[in-house]
């Protein structure tokens, strides 16, 4: 089980350090030719649902199946994080792209 946790934790901070560094790049990208990224606009919402997936399947594993207890501030990032996965996949399902932001932003 430790190798488990500690390879789970590598791979975490990797995708972290890889997230951060595609956001950056992003940013930077849209600041000096001031267009959008037509890739991630396109798929903004498969996107987010991809990474709020991810976390509550992350967070999911520590806590089932690992044995980490989560604190009470995690409990209320955990019920927002499993929303913003039903919001993102039905807004995905009846394509749904104008109005997600205002939906998503809520939480």
């Amino acid at each position: 089980m430790y190798e488990f946790t500690e390879f789970l934790n590598r791979l975490m901070a990797i995708m972290t350090i890889f997230g951060l560094l595609c956001a950056v790049f992003g940013i930077v990208y849209f600041l000096i030719l001031k267009k959008k990224w037509k890739l991630v606009s396109e798929n903004a919402v498969l996107l987010a649902l991809i990474v709020s997936l991810s976390a509550s399947i992350g967070s999911l594993i520590y806590s089932n199946y690992i044995g980490f207890e989560p604190c009470n501030l995690c409990w209320y990032q955990r019920i927002f994080i499993f929303s913003q996965v039903v919001l993102f996949a039905v807004a995905l399902y009846i394509k749904d792209k104008k109005h997600i932001a205002a939906y998503s932003l809520t939480f």
